[in-house]
């Protein structure tokens, strides 16, 4: 996660993502110099995040599964006395004010 918290790393990233297949062509989408983003091709290929394979640049988003499936919990939810289950998932839902 700490390679995505750059953001020019992490708008190479996205680039490759959604579909940028050679380092010019992220750099376009990305708008970022080819410099920029060789650089950060450099950092992500070295973390794992993307390949390089006859030039054409992948990534891989597998990590991202991995890093939640480890850590779910298996506890169980906090129950807050209401027998209705709709009433008890309302209640664990954590929703954040928009600031």
């Amino acid at each position: 996660m700490a390679l995505l918290a750059e953001s020019t790393r992490l708008r190479v990233f996205s680039a490759v993502v959604l579909g940028a297949s050679s380092p010019a062509a992220a750099a376009e989408a990305a708008g970022l110099s080819v410099k920029e983003t060789a650089v950060a091709l450099r950092r992500l290929r070295s973390g794992g995040l993307v390949t390089g394979t006859d030039g054409r640049l992948a990534a891989h988003t597998g990590h991202f599964k991995d890093i939640v499936r480890d850590h779910r919990t298996t506890e169980e939810p906090e129950r807050h006395g209401y027998a209705d289950e709709r009433v008890e998932s309302l209640l664990r839902t954590d929703i954040q004010p928009a600031l």
